[in-house]
């Protein structure tokens, strides 16, 4: 009965994800992926991968902000962590992986097309944006810029503010999702852009992520106060405000170390491969070296 009941159909959600998925559809369908007759190249194939993601990112989106988890996370503090964490974890590195940059530009119609990348690459306010967003994709920019986001939103003050005005709480999750993603970008990469740091060196970025939010949940956990007493006054909690604490910060605890320990293992795999295969280069030269003394020591 939870599950099935308490499905909400907020218009500033569903209208926006609306717009974002016809756009890429447009965009999939003009770059020729659903074409038969062109085959499966394997291009494609990776945008049919990056397809899926996409999707499952925008189910994210759903299962966050319209399913009974937003219903339940104005009566219980867990479920408003765990849609947080949903939104970050979840629904952001899935969008991110699912790199639909160049499927929504091509979506637009040609007119506002043409006209966003004139003035994207041609116009002065353009240039001092892009010049922007590459300051902003610093690693460390990103990172620390998420985290102090992260953190600014856990604040009682904010936090209270989000269970009595709908504005602020939606205000809210829009931060969520856009830094979840302005970290992952860094993190994971977004076709066609890639991240300014090596694999291995992106490892520290994750474990300065994980540290912070373990500290964040072990102070939330063995905190002898609650946090937040705005759930004290909902009409039927269902449970202590200290234990209701405890089990978010148990989510805080678990949830990230999955994505965030794929993306370890996915560095270090990355990792691993190059210095596979720069030991594979360098065993060629040494070979090549040695048939090239040999040659040398041959002729008279």
């Amino acid at each position: 009965m939870i599950i099935v009941s308490h499905w909400s159909a907020p218009w500033t959600v569903l209208v926006p994800m609306a717009v974002v998925a016809v756009l890429h559809g447009r965009g999939l369908a003009a770059m020729g992926l659903g074409d038969r007759r062109r085959g499966l190249r394997p291009r494609d194939r990776r945008r049919r991968q990056q397809a899926v993601l996409f999707w499952g990112g925008l189910a994210a989106l759903v299962v966050a902000l319209a399913s009974p988890l937003d219903y339940w996370s104005a009566i219980d503090f867990w479920p408003h962590m765990l849609q947080h964490l949903v939104l970050v974890y979840v629904a952001a590195p899935l969008v991110v992986l699912g790199a639909p940059w160049l499927a929504l530009i091509r979506g637009l119609p040609a007119r506002p097309r043409r006209a966003f990348l004139r003035f994207f690459y041609r116009q002065p306010v353009g240039s001092g944006i892009r010049t922007s967003l590459r300051v902003l994709a610093q690693p460390v920019v990103a990172t620390v810029g998420f985290l102090v986001l992260f953190l600014t939103w856990h604040l009682p003050v904010l936090f209270d503010a989000t269970l009595h005005n709908q504005v602020i709480h939606d205000f809210e999750h829009l931060c969520f999702f856009g830094g979840g993603m302005w970290l992952w970008s860094q993190l994971v990469g977004s076709y066609p852009y890639q991240p300014r740091w090596e694999p291995v060196t992106r490892v520290w970025l994750i474990a300065g992520v994980l540290f912070v939010n373990w500290m964040l949940a072990i102070a939330m956990a063995f905190a002898r106060n609650p946090w937040y007493p705005a759930y004290g006054q909902v009409r039927v909690p269902h449970m202590g405000l200290l234990a209701d604490q405890s089990l978010a910060a148990a989510c805080m605890w678990v949830l990230p170390m999955i994505p965030l320990g794929i993306a370890t293992f996915r560095c270090l795999n990355v990792w691993l491969a190059r210095d596979g295969d720069d030991d594979a280069r360098l065993q060629v030269m040494i070979a090549q070296t040695r048939a090239a003394m040999l040659r040398t020591k041959s002729q008279p």
